[in-house]
């Protein structure tokens, strides 16, 4: 028999696994409800400033939840999509994505965006 969760050890557990007493969780026993009051001016905080992490500050944009993009800052802000600078000489590179494409209506909408403002430009062979 297993002892109250907050005090059994590993040992425990292992035991209990040997004699098939450990239930394994159903999906929603491993939902988790949020009991904090919903703040009125909700923020989040985003680990990683490479497409993905800029992808979900740019969702969470749209929706009106200002959001803070933690990154390392060794790369800058795009990662392997960023452009980089080296000197002494002005030289300037994208060295990675020098091409991608849109297969979803809401990159579309991004990538318009970026058209509009002359970030980007499409690619004709």
């Amino acid at each position: 028999m297993l002892k109250n969760p907050l005090q059994e050890t590993a040992e425990d557990r292992r035991m209990a696994a040997r004699e098939g007493q450990l239930d394994k969780k159903t999906f929603a026993q491993e939902q988790v409800t949020f009991t904090a009051p919903v703040s009125s001016d909700p923020r989040v905080g985003i680990i990683g400033g490479g497409m993905a992490g800029l992808a979900c500050a740019l969702s969470w944009d749209k929706r009106g939840v200002k959001s803070t993009v933690f990154d390392t800052g060794n790369h800058g802000l795009g990662r392997r999509m960023g452009t980089r600078m080296i000197g002494p000489q002005p030289l300037i590179f994208d060295h990675a994505a020098q091409f991608f494409t849109v297969n979803d209506s809401r990159f579309r909408e991004l990538v318009d965006g970026w058209l509009e403002r002359g970030l980007v430009q499409p690619w004709k062979v």
